[in-house]
């Protein structure tokens, strides 16, 4: 007889893993498509980039000291020097960990509608051009960009599931995220309270704790050692360009900031005043030749940085009004991305998923509402005296875990140079991202779990039933 007794009621139950494949397959699909006649974009970083790989050894002490972090020509070395041979690999990175990461999430999940929905907006944000276009750069972005997932999912995994041993994996990740951008080194440095958080309530090993310290403290040290033993082609530091952008756009244009630094011994004069609005390599690099800037070039290099740390400590309402005044540059740049750094043959496919909706913050807040729908009349139905005490530990670690880390990358990355905030800050806004889907999958995966204590032990394939929907009872 056909259909089979309970064919329909078995098919609809895997019908999530079905449209799950079909949703893998056109991401695959997406991803390939935009860059298929895309060339490699070559940058002035990329130059320098590529001289560390190819000019330097990497048992030579310039090589981790150059003016880029190593991690980058370190993979390029591996990849044989060929541009195309990164771009493959960017692009490849790009595919295995997002799609890896939508899985992860689908299989994590106790309801598989719920899971194919979070699996769907990770999907349409890892598609979106703001993020792929980068794999076409030779630069640090879309290494980085990929290792964001990775960091993510180990830290769910040793908060949630309390699978300590994947604190070596985590490290692992964290060292090699402080060595493709100069910036993550802050990120990693700040995971030290979570570390210790978790270690505290989670049972990490005292071998795994000071290990765990130890390679923070490396992977921070290495960064910053870099940093400070770079020099540009005029023989300054690496942050004296940044602090020139930030004297031209940010401090000579507000009287206010302007008598503040000069308050904290910044020597003005009008050679300087005449420089409002310029960037560092403004008028011919201008900064840096003008005469009559001797003593400005000379107080940057003594003090500017002490000073600029000193001024954003004691001003914390500046640190936040220039974030607002940012805002839109942070959060709303896929316009400005587009303009400015899209490859030359850069391509959308017809779906162009990444503009179902306008704007991406709406499908992170879907799950939210998705979440919240669920959680609160199940909370309700219980009573808050029922809630554990674990979860909220374990909801409080995950916010450590990211958002202070988070913070601090924001931080560092819309204050330490005024040119291309975009660009500087898109890690740290795909963490948060990144971060709002995992914290609202677990909010949503906790509206599914039933207390399965109120069932009788031999009910085991009911219980497995609460727990998996898609698995069905047996039919007599």
């Amino acid at each position: 007889m056909w259909p089979p007794k309970g064919f329909l009621y078995n098919g609809l139950a895997h019908l999530p893993t079905i449209a799950l494949v079909m949703m893998a397959m056109i991401f695959i699909y997406e991803i390939i498509y935009q860059g298929t006649g895309a060339d490699p974009v070559l940058s002035p970083d990329s130059a320098v980039f590529q001289s560390l790989a190819t000019n330097q050894s990497a048992f030579d002490p310039p090589f981790w000291s150059g003016n880029r972090p190593a991690g980058l020509p370190l993979l390029m070395k591996i990849l044989g020097h060929e541009t195309r041979n990164l771009i493959s690999f960017q692009v490849l990175f790009h595919l295995v960990i997002w799609l890896s990461f939508s899985l992860w999430v689908f299989y994590r999940s106790l309801n598989k509608y719920f899971g194919l929905l979070c699996a769907g907006v990770i999907m349409l944000m890892a598609s979106s051009p703001e993020i792929t276009l980068w794999n076409y750069h030779v630069l640090s972005e879309s290494v980085s960009l990929s290792l964001v997932p990775i960091i993510g999912v180990i830290i769910y995994e040793i908060i949630f599931k309390n699978n300590s041993r994947l604190i070596w994996i985590l490290l692992g990740g964290l060292f090699a995220f402080s060595m493709i951008r100069d910036a993550n080194a802050y990120f990693v440095l700040t995971m030290v309270a979570p570390v210790w958080g978790i270690y505290l309530a989670k049972g990490l090993s005292k071998t795994q704790f000071a290990a765990a310290m130890i390679i923070i403290g490396l992977a921070f040290g290495v960064s910053t050692w870099s940093i400070a033993n770079s020099r540009d082609s005029w023989g300054q530091e690496r942050w004296f360009f940044s602090f020139l952008n930030i004297t031209g756009q940010r401090i000579l244009v507000d009287e206010a900031i302007l008598d503040q630094f000069q308050s904290l011994g910044m020597p003005v004069n009008e050679a300087l005043l005449g420089k409002k609005g310029f960037w560092g390599s403004s008028d011919s690099w201008s900064f840096y030749q003008d005469p009559e800037l001797s003593e400005f070039r000379e107080w940057v290099a003594q003090n500017g940085k002490s000073v600029y740390a000193r001024f954003l400590i004691m001003h914390p309402g500046y640190s936040f009004s220039e974030f607002q005044t940012n805002k839109n540059l942070i959060f709303h740049a896929d316009k400005y991305y587009l303009e400015i750094y899209e490859p030359e043959g850069f391509d959308f496919s017809n779906l162009n998923l990444a503009t179902l909706v306008p704007n991406q913050w709406v499908y992170l807040f879907l799950i939210v509402a998705a979440a919240l729908v669920y959680c609160i009349p199940k909370f309700l139905r219980r009573g808050w005296n029922n809630l554990k005490f674990r979860p909220a530990v374990n909801c409080l670690l995950m916010a450590l875990s990211t958002l202070m880390p988070i913070g601090a990358l924001f931080f560092i990355s819309n204050h330490g140079d005024a040119m291309e905030v975009s660009r500087h800050t898109l890690t740290a806004v795909v963490l948060l991202k990144a971060w709002l889907v995992i914290v609202f999958f677990e909010a949503g995966n906790s509206a599914f779990k039933t207390k399965i204590t109120n069932f009788p032990v031999e009910d085991s394939e009911l219980m497995n039933l609460l727990i998996d929907d898609t698995k069905t009872l047996p039919r007599n």
